[in-house]
Order: structure tokens, then C-alpha cells, then sequence
């Protein structure tokens, strides 16, 4: 069993992408995987948190191949701070974050619960990424000129946003800025906007719209689970100005 995990794990889901690198991901599977003696879960990291699905594994692929690889060859290799999160893991970051909305986000690609029905019924995959030296903005509004996507969610330029690839690719680009209570509000982007928020002083923007100082990373992890909530009705607002 962990030597065909270990080899699933290091096929290639695109170019200079392997599957490893889309499932063992985010702070939560790190701890799941951390030996019990050192605070940890102690699950078997080449095992632990596997998609089922076979579409789970085809849907990784073309997020890889349509999404990662041509990120990485326009902008730079992205940093992924939370990927593929199948049942077991979902409920660890459930437990840990509280508020999560895995039958929206799209982390769970095509996996189904134990009575076979879908986790997220969007099914295609999410991550979240940065891109180290450059503003999530700028890397979102490339990726809204370049790449076909479902959704992408921005939150301030110094965080991680969260992009999918689905079936039906919805093109819904989204900023989620801090509302009343200090909560993430999600609105609907053009792409012109987008392109303005790429020119503001990055320190102030991220002023405007980020997550409460000092929240946890595991909360980081899912900031953008309960704007999916909110936001899952969307619809491409992004043009494809110049």
C-alpha cells in the first residue's frame, strides 16, 4: 500500500508538478502527519489524506496543467499554502479552523462522504497560493488574462488567494474584503478593477482588506472558506480588457 502511495505521489500530475506537491500541503496536514511524540497526529504522511475518487487525481492534473504550469512559467513558481483536502483532513481543519465550507471550495476535487455523495458538488480542484516576491493581486490578474479558471478569490495583496479549475469553468473572480465584525465580505470583480487594485500602494490595500491581526495560520489556511459561502452565486465578472 505505501509503496504504490509513494508512487502515485511522485507521478507527475504536469509538468514540474507532482501529485506531492497538491496533496501534502497546509499547516493542518503537516500536523496530522507530525510523529505523536512531537504534538502531532501521527498518521503515515505517505498514506494519509489520499483522494479516493480516481476523478479526485484527473482533476489535480488539469489544475496543475491549466492553472500551475503556466503561473510558473508567466510569474514564478507558486508557494501552495493549502491544497487537495479529502474527508479526513477536511474534518481536522473543520476541527481546528471551525467555520469551513467544503461542499463550495472545491479542496475536496471529486471525493464523496460515506454515503457517496460528493463533497463539493462544483467537484474540480482549489488551492491556495502566493508567489514569493510578487502581490497576490498582480499574480490574480494574470491569472484572469491567462488561464481558465472557475473561481478566484483575492483577499489582500500579502495573502494567499484561492484559485480552482472545474468542469465548468464559471470564471467568478471575487475579492473578499473586511466587512462589519471584522468578517471577510465577498464582491463580485471586474477586471478593471482588478487592474486598479494592481496599481494601489500594496500597504495600504492590504490595510483595507485583511484578515484579523494575529489570526492563526490554520485559520490562514481557510480564510477563504466562509467568502465562498457567501459568494458561491457569482457569476464571470472578469472581462479581458487590455
Amino acid at each position: 500500500m505505501s509503496s504504490n502511495a509513494r508512487s502515485r505521489l511522485d507521478a507527475l500530475a504536469a509538468p514540474g508538478w507532482r501529485f506531492r506537491d497538491l496533496i501534502q500541503v497546509g499547516e493542518t496536514w503537516r500536523w496530522a502527519t507530525t510523529p505523536a511524540s512531537e504534538g502531532g497526529l501521527g498518521h503515515d504522511p505517505e498514506t494519509f489524506g489520499l483522494p479516493l475518487e480516481e476523478a479526485s487525481w484527473e482533476a489535480l492534473s488539469t489544475l496543475a496543467r491549466e492553472v500551475l504550469v503556466p503561473l510558473s512559467e508567466g510569474v514564478g513558481r507558486p508557494t501552495l499554502t493549502y491544497a487537495f483536502s479529502g474527508l479526513p483532513l477536511s474534518r481536522l481543519v473543520a476541527r481546528r479552523v471551525g467555520r469551513v465550507a467544503p461542499r463550495l471550495d472545491q479542496h475536496a476535487a471529486c471525493e464523496r462522504d460515506l454515503r457517496g455523495a460528493l463533497l463539493c458538488p462544483r467537484m474540480g480542484a482549489a488551492v491556495d497560493l502566493r508567489v514569493p516576491g510578487v502581490r497576490s493581486f498582480e499574480v490574480g490578474l494574470w491569472l484572469a488574462r491567462h488561464t481558465t479558471f472557475d473561481r478566484l478569490y483575492l483577499y489582500a495583496q500579502d495573502r494567499p488567494l484561492h484559485v480552482s479549475c472545474g468542469p465548468e469553468p464559471a470564471g467568478a473572480l471575487v475579492r473578499v474584503a473586511r466587512g462589519p465584525g471584522r468578517r471577510g465580505v465577498p464582491r463580485g470583480l471586474a477586471w478593471s478593477e482588478l487592474k486598479t487594485l494592481c496599481e494601489a500602494e500594496g500597504e495600504d490595500d492590504a490595510e483595507r482588506c485583511a484578515w484579523p491581526p494575529g489570526a492563526s495560520a490554520a485559520r490562514s489556511e481557510r480564510a477563504g472558506d466562509a467568502a465562498e459561502g457567501q459568494a458561491s452565486g457569482v457569476r464571470d465578472v472578469r472581462g479581458r480588457g487590455g
